[in-house]
């Protein structure tokens, strides 16, 4: 799932700056280095923003813990 500037302004009530939807969309999110990189699906937010990090065991826990009607009523063209 990708996270758009739309969305990233309405969960955040600030546009993104500089690297802000790099960091967020990082495919490296949860490995060494990139823990606050991605999006926390729990707290909707940008994880160096709630502070929750990304770590690679967490996925499975993260997916049961995402809010309802959160990103998915953001989604563009399905992805």
């Amino acid at each position: 799932m990708k996270i758009t500037r739309e969305y990233f302004t309405a969960m955040t009530g600030q546009a993104p700056s500089m690297d802000d939807l790099e960091r967020c969309n990082c495919p490296m999110a949860g490995e060494i280095g990139h823990y606050y990189c991605g999006w926390c699906h729990t707290c909707d937010k940008p994880r160096w923003v709630c502070g929750h990090p990304r770590i690679n065991a967490d996925d499975e826990y993260e997916s049961r813990m995402a809010l309802p009607g959160s990103l998915d009523d953001y989604q563009e063209g399905g992805e």
